[in-house]
């Protein structure tokens, strides 16, 4: 018998669009797939939607007080029943063969606690190939996600039993997805498929600059939870730190010259207690901070 999968979709006035999201999972090759559905206080047309659904028992379906998508995850992944996880947003899609390809990969090997997958990105007609995954390798990957999240949060599968203690972090809304596998990755424990299994619909509700600029300050917070994971392997704690560095110096220039201050007190207000990032870097920051008091931040 195919072990279960369960699909959890979080989701707050997207009724336009969710109705694709569950048929794609409807659509899948595979047949035992339990699909969860957690309404995040829709103010929308969303239960009218929902209805054929649950009145088919297509869905399990549950709504919550609008407290954001990473606490309606959270619901969500405590109500599954599969032996795989997966999270899909209520905007994307998944395609047919992503369920029976990525549960072949984790069945074949009991020391993954996730797999992943490619993904198109569509953008109104247009669609191509969301990742180049040239030169990545399950002795690297952990690096590749150190430096940036390169793949969007439907195309992870995941080992439900793996997934005990870990959770969205609530209040979190930007790179919270990011957080959570940083909170999970380890050497080995991991493995992909580089073929697009999904497809993210670009559009304009997530494109905004702002959002841009939110969810560089929230890397800043992943990447310290990279740094406390693996403080004790002596060359990714300095990989780690080079690659804070990097980010601070690229995205602190970006800030300032937005005016975006605010933003660029809350990378400081991360990054104050992070110890060993050099003389240099502390400089740099000092100078920044007089900056901000300046301009009144």
């Amino acid at each position: 018998m195919q072990p279960k999968v369960s699909v959890v979709i979080a989701t707050y006035n997207r009724a336009n669009l969710l109705v694709n999201a569950i048929n794609s999972i409807l659509k899948q090759d595979y047949d035992n797939v339990e699909i969860i559905v957690v309404n995040d206080g829709s103010t929308d047309d969303t239960h009218n939607i929902l209805r054929p659904f649950i009145e088919k028992k297509e869905i399990k379906y549950y709504v919550q007080e609008n407290s954001g998508r990473s606490v309606a995850r959270n619901l969500g992944k405590g109500h599954a029943t599969g032996k795989y996880l997966s999270f899909l947003d209520d905007d994307d899609e998944l395609l047919p063969g992503f369920c029976s390809e990525l549960v072949n990969v984790l069945e074949r090997n009991e020391c993954l606690d996730f797999a992943f997958c490619n993904a198109f990105m569509k953008t109104g007609q247009e669609k191509k190939v969301f990742s180049d995954f040239k030169g990545i390798t399950r002795g690297n990957i952990v690096k590749r996600f150190i430096k940036g999240n390169f793949v969007p949060n439907m195309c992870f599968l995941y080992r439900r039993q793996s997934l005990q203690g870990i959770q969205f972090k609530s209040g979190l809304e930007w790179n919270e997805d990011y957080r959570f596998i940083a909170e999970l990755l380890k050497k080995g424990n991991v493995d992909f498929l580089d073929e697009p299994l999904a497809i993210y619909n670009f559009h304009e509700g997530n494109t905004s600059q702002k959002n841009i600029y939110n969810m560089r300050v929230a890397e800043f917070e992943v990447l310290l939870v990279f740094l406390r994971k693996f403080y004790s392997d002596f060359l990714l704690r300095l990989y780690v730190k080079r690659i804070i560095r990097k980010k601070y110096k690229r995205y602190s220039k970006t800030l300032k010259s937005a005016r975006e201050f605010s933003l660029l007190r809350e990378i400081h207000a991360k990054l104050d207690l992070c110890q060993g990032l050099g003389y240099f870097f502390r400089l740099r920051m000092k100078k920044d901070n007089e900056l901000l008091c300046d301009a009144g931040f």
